[in-house]
């Protein structure tokens, strides 16, 4: 119940302010450049371009990075919602990627969000994987799965680096400007919540005991032993809901667990 406040606590703030940005009007697209934006990593490469002193607003560029993240996420909920109205194993499989990654993700969900995955700890371990297996396999596909891996680690720097410096600005600028206490209270919090969602704790601590368990005597994780331990995930999720049946209400119960 508390993540699930959470989620709606996140998006309530996020979803119609980055909308609104968005359809003020052509003019809130550019603006004069001050001493606050002009260090932000794209007006840096527009003011190697251009001649004019006119760059985008800081607001609008959050908008559309935080925008273009939310779709991404959508399109990956809707597939897995469709998991979990599918009559088979698939069912379950996506009822556990929908408790325990998508629900917390969304809570704390921000442009920021794309720093967690350049995080050494959480970097290190996944570019070990992928160059081990692209290594022994010496199969073009796993090869192209890392080259794939460290261009999205880069863009997800590019992103979460970017958003933090608009974010940062921003936040400052509300709280200062804020009309009441209640109003920077909550742009306060907000900004906390996000920064505090930036590494998921739950999320690594998951993976390194999955690590452990399935991994093996060489604490690594195969791919048949990645599918071991996403199985019993899913298994995890299906005795929840059957122990959820002696409770009312059922769905609740389910979820608070």
């Amino acid at each position: 119940a508390i993540q699930i406040g959470f989620v709606i606590l996140n998006l309530a703030y996020l979803i119609p302010k980055n909308i609104l940005v968005l359809t003020s009007g052509p003019e809130e697209f550019l603006v004069q450049v001050d001493q606050s934006s002009k260090h932000l990593f794209l007006n840096y490469l527009l003011g190697l371009l251009l001649t004019t002193d006119r760059r985008v607003s800081a607001a609008v560029l959050l908008s559309i990075l935080e925008l273009s993240m939310f779709v991404f996420r959508v399109v990956k909920l809707a597939r897995i919602v469709l998991m979990m109205c599918s009559p088979d194993i698939l069912r379950w499989h996506g009822w556990s990627v929908f408790l325990w990654d998508v629900i917390p993700d969304l809570g704390s969900f921000s442009a920021m969000k794309s720093l967690y995955y350049v995080t050494p700890k959480v970097f290190a371990p996944g570019l070990i994987r992928r160059s081990r297996l692209a290594y022994e396999t010496r199969n073009v596909k796993r090869i192209l799965e890392l080259c794939l891996f460290l261009s999205s680690r880069l863009f997800h720097a590019f992103v979460g680096i970017e958003a933090f410096m608009i974010k940062f600005i921003i936040a400052s600028e509300q709280h200062r400007n804020a009309p009441s206490f209640f109003g920077a209270f909550f742009v306060a919090i907000a900004f906390l919540n996000q920064l505090l969602g930036l590494v998921d704790v739950n999320k690594f601590a998951r993976h390194r005991l999955f690590l452990f368990v399935f991994g093996g005597e060489d604490a690594f994780m195969a791919p048949r032993e990645a599918q071991v331990a996403k199985t019993w995930q899913a298994m995890l999720a299906q005795q929840m809901w059957e122990v959820s049946k002696k409770h009312r209400p059922q769905v609740a119960w389910f979820l608070a667990v």
